[in-house]
C-alpha cells in the first residue's frame, strides 16, 4: 500500500523501485495523451495547440522530476486540461468568430508580387524566411509570385503568377 502512494500520490522522496513504477505510469499517460489528441504533424499546429501540447508535457513528466507532486493529480489535471483544449477546439470548429479570436487569422505576405513589408513586421516574419519559402516551389524570384500568405498553422502558402 505503501509503494501504490509512492507512486500515485506524493511523497518526500520514492525509492528507485517506486520512481521506476511512476516513470512506466508516466510513459502510459503519455501513450494515451497520444491516441487522444489530435492528429496533425508539428508544421500544422496553432500557436494555441502549440502551447498546449508544450504544457501537457511538461504537465506529464512533472511527477518525475519532483517526488512531492502527486501523480494521481497530475493525471486529474491533465484530463481538465485535455477537456478544456477539446471543448475550446469545439467551439472553434463551429464558431467561425472565436475561431478567429483563439487561433488567429491568416496574414497575406505577397500581393500582386509585391511584398507587405507591414504585415511581415507585424508578423514577425523575416523576408528570409519568406525567400526560403518561395524557393521551394520554385520561384526564386519576387516578381515570379502573385500571392504569399501566412497561415495560421505557421506555413507559408506562396501562389505563382501564370
Amino acid at each position: 500500500m505503501e509503494l501504490l502512494k509512492d507512486v500515485f500520490g506524493s511523497a518526500q522522496e520514492i525509492s528507485p523501485f517506486a520512481f521506476a513504477l511512476r516513470s512506466i505510469a508516466v510513459g502510459f499517460l503519455l501513450y494515451i495523451e497520444g491516441k487522444i489528441l489530435p492528429h496533425r504533424s508539428g508544421g500544422q499546429f496553432a500557436g494555441y495547440d502549440f502551447a498546449f501540447f508544450w504544457m501537457m508535457g511538461g504537465i506529464t513528466a512533472a511527477p518525475l522530476f519532483e517526488a512531492k507532486i502527486s501523480f494521481t493529480n497530475t493525471a486529474v489535471i491533465i484530463a481538465v486540461i485535455y477537456l478544456l483544449h477539446y471543448l475550446i477546439s469545439y467551439i472553434a470548429v463551429k464558431n467561425r468568430p472565436f475561431a478567429k479570436i483563439v487561433l488567429g487569422k491568416s496574414i497575406p505576405l505577397i500581393l500582386g508580387g509585391k511584398i507587405l513589408r507591414l504585415n511581415m513586421a507585424k508578423a514577425f516574419f523575416p523576408l528570409e524566411l519568406l525567400l526560403s519559402d518561395m524557393r521551394t516551389i520554385d520561384a526564386p524570384n519576387i516578381s515570379e509570385i502573385e500571392a504569399a500568405v501566412l497561415e495560421t498553422s505557421g506555413h507559408v502558402s506562396v501562389l505563382k503568377k501564370i
